[in-house]
């Protein structure tokens, strides 16, 4: 490791490697920072250059510079600036390149953009994301603060400074420091074995994001500080506890000016108007949970708070879901409002659900004795349970599935164990169940479910029956979202002829079986079979037009991807358009599915090189899926690695990353997608970073890409 020049401080206006200095950005006990911009001529490029500070005797200086590069060089997460590069001035002075962020720190951002309490929340989360990455790396940020979270114009957070970070685990990459004594921090935001010099894990950085948070939705710090001075702080950070967030809100705080603000006043006024809110509901909203989760951050003891920045960000998840949250005690009051907060509409139901549960054993041992009257009133029963687990359909939902699994899981267990003497209800509530799981895309719950049903109905109706088909149908649709392509084909097959059968060439329901089996024929590269399904489709459903014009427009979409698969970019083109006309009619404008006939449209666009034409298509269809699938889905991953594409060859390459990296982590977790869709994300992450001039990432992508193939 080379030693600390000792040449006099550069300036703006300097050359540093194949960089300029522009002016100085920041300053620290460190170094400074300046915006630099590349003059060699290779590219243009924008960066944030660090240079080390020199001639201060500081033998601590060198080790933490090279620590914070290598923890740099570690990290690559949208939510972390990333290293660029390095090396050595002419005259020994070390210095780090990063990406240049251009943007306003957390706190200031929020508040400028009068950011309500939901979406400081999101905001946050983000941010627990990137911690939650350096974390997975084994590396303890110290540093956590506002000036060290600067929020894009795209309002994207991104941590800076890792200039003390601390690694847990011992490693060659390391660097080693040798000083003991106080530890590097911000006392402001530090933790309490921070501040007792005590040992730091990344429970410590749970504490000061929970200082961050704290700070977010309340505008004031958990400690009075306006008076106290160092001492003061560092007693009532180890030994006082905070008062909740919402009671915060009563402050009424002066702070003089500093260097990098003016003076200003905190009052309930002042506070609650950068929220867009009044004093008192700005109270009420943070009263309970938000209270509960921030103080359960802030505890003393490490082993008190949230283990982890990921278990802090599910417990915030569940706030904004609505839903109970671990930081506060889960009794049987506090659940059930919960429930019933999150089911309004369905609260009477739920209580009738409660009842039926109670009583269930009960009501199916008498089943068996009663008359043809009882029998239709268990067929009713049957399509109440029915209709309760459809809350849990995200067609029908509103962001409740989460709980509604809770429903669906005891449902299938309680059809399995106590519906043996009634085969018929028990293959109903069975395959009702595997189709909102499907449709959840729980797909290894939902394929048992749905072959069982099957298996039910066969056995009670034999193979000439509407609700054999049905299941076969169910089974079908499961087996291709599954990629299983070969046995879709055997169900589906089996399904349409039946239908045929039963019901005749000209029903709604042929119509249905023959779309899906192209569909399936399409994917097992059979165009020349599929094509004729798909025209019997059309004209079914022209046929019976307007009421099956959105299975219209799907069998047209279907069009679309066989005209697309033929090459015919430019037919495609127009049948998409066709379709999203008709979706747009037919669907509400949030309606997640219309995220379907966008991304459709979009693909053949890009097909043809009309990638800004394509562009908006993409970014309508993301918030749609994202506000349905907060925790990911498998459309949702694909509509962020075709925008990926998209903006990749636009040339929009840190954006084309964020989306690229995303959609394959998705993917990598579940593989259960097929494993093309893995390879295909490889692919555009190799070609980005190729394209983007960075050959080390690269060729890390194109080495799992060859293990995968």
């Amino acid at each position: 490791m080379p030693s600390i020049g000792t040449s006099t401080a550069l300036q703006a206006g300097a050359r540093v490697g194949p960089y300029r200095l522009i002016k100085e950005i920041g300053k620290g006990g460190m170094g400074r920072v300046f915006l630099a911009e590349r003059v060699d001529g290779e590219y243009e490029q924008r960066v944030a250059l660090k240079l080390i500070n020199t001639g201060e005797g500081d033998e601590e200086l060198l080790p933490r510079f090279y620590q914070e590069r290598q923890a740099l060089a570690m990290l690559a997460h949208p939510n972390i600036a990333r290293l660029l590069g390095g090396g050595v001035t002419d005259d020994g002075q070390p210095y780090l390149v990063m990406e240049y962020i251009e943007g306003v720190p957390l706190d200031v951002y929020c508040d400028e953009q009068q950011c309500d309490t939901a979406t400081r929340v999101r905001l946050f989360r983000e941010v627990l994301a990137g911690v939650q990455h350096a974390h997975q790396h084994f590396l303890v940020h110290r540093d956590l603060k506002p000036g060290n979270i600067l929020v894009t114009a795209e309002g994207v957070p991104k941590l800076l400074d890792f200039g003390i970070v601390k690694w847990l685990q011992a490693s060659s990459r390391a660097p080693k420091l040798t000083v003991t004594g106080a530890q590097p921090m911000t006392l402001e935001y530090a933790s309490p074995e921070q501040v007792k010099g005590e040992a730091v894990t990344t429970v410590s950085d749970v504490y000061t994001l929970g200082v961050l948070l704290y700070e977010l939705l309340t505008g004031h710090s958990p400690y009075r500080k306006t008076t106290a001075g160092a001492y003061d702080l560092q007693k009532a950070i180890c030994e006082e506890e905070p008062e909740t967030p919402s009671a915060a809100i009563n402050r009424i705080e002066s702070f003089p000016a500093t260097d990098q603000q003016a003076a200003k006043t905190l009052t309930p006024e002042t506070v609650s108007a950068t929220r867009e809110i009044s004093p008192q509901k700005l109270r009420r909203r943070l009263a309970g949970d938000l209270d509960s989760i921030a103080l359960k951050a802030l505890r003393k003891e490490p082993q008190r708070r949230y283990s982890s920045a990921e278990q802090f960000s599910e417990d915030l998840q569940r706030y904004l879901e609505g839903r109970p949250v671990s930081a506060r005690e889960a009794t049987f009051t506090y659940r059930a409002t919960k429930f019933v907060r999150l089911h309004k509409f369905g609260v009477g139901v739920a209580a009738l659900v409660l009842l039926l549960s109670l009583g269930f054993g009960l009501a199916m041992s008498l089943q068996a004795e009663r008359t043809k009257r009882e029998r239709d009133k268990a067929e009713q029963v049957s399509k109440f349970l029915a209709d309760i687990f459809t809350a849990s359909d995200p067609n029908h939902s509103k962001g409740d599935s989460v709980t509604a699994r809770e429903l669906l899981d005891r449902g299938a267990e309680q059809a399995h164990n106590e519906l043996q003497n009634q085969p018929e209800l028990q293959a109903r509530l069975l395959y009702q169940i595997g189709e909102i799981y499907r449709k959840l895309d729980r797909l290894d719950r939902a394929e048992p479910l749905v072959r069982e049903a099957l298996a039910i109905r066969r056995r009670l109706f034999g193979d000439k029956h509407i609700e054999v088909t049905a299941s076969l149908y169910s089974l079908g649709t499961l087996l291709y979202n599954q990629g299983k392509y070969a046995q879709a084909d055997t169900s589906q097959r089996e399904a349409l002829a039946t239908n045929r059968e039963l019901l005749g060439n000209h029903h709604y329901e042929v119509g249905v079986s023959a779309n899906d089996l192209g569909l399936t024929l399409m994917a097992l590269d059979k165009r020349t079979e599929a094509e004729p399904l798909f025209r019997e489709a059309e004209a079914i459903f022209r046929r019976l037009l307007p009421d099956a014009q959105q299975d219209l427009a799907g069998v047209l979409n279907n069009l679309g991807y066989l005209s697309e698969a033929k090459g015919d970019y430019p037919t495609a083109e127009r049948e998409f358009r066709e379709v999203l006309e008709m979706a747009r009619n037919v669907l509400s404008a949030g309606d997640p599915t219309l995220a379907f006939p966008l991304k459709n449209l979009a693909i053949a666009l890009c097909k043809q090189n009309k990638y800004q034409e394509a562009e908006p298509y993409l970014r309508e269809a993301l918030p749609l899926l994202q506000g349905r699938f907060p925790h990911g889905h498998w459309l949702l991953a694909s509509v962020q690695s075709t925008l990926g594409g998209c903006l990749l060859s636009l040339q929009k390459y840190p954006e084309a990353e964020q989306f690229l990296l995303q959609a394959y982590d998705y993917f990598r977790k579940h593989p259960e997608h097929e494993e093309k869709l893995i390879r295909e994300a490889q692919r555009g992450i190799v070609k980005l970073y190729d394209a983007w001039g960075k050959p080390q990432q690269a060729e890390e992508y194109r080495q799992l890409l060859l293990q995968t193939n």
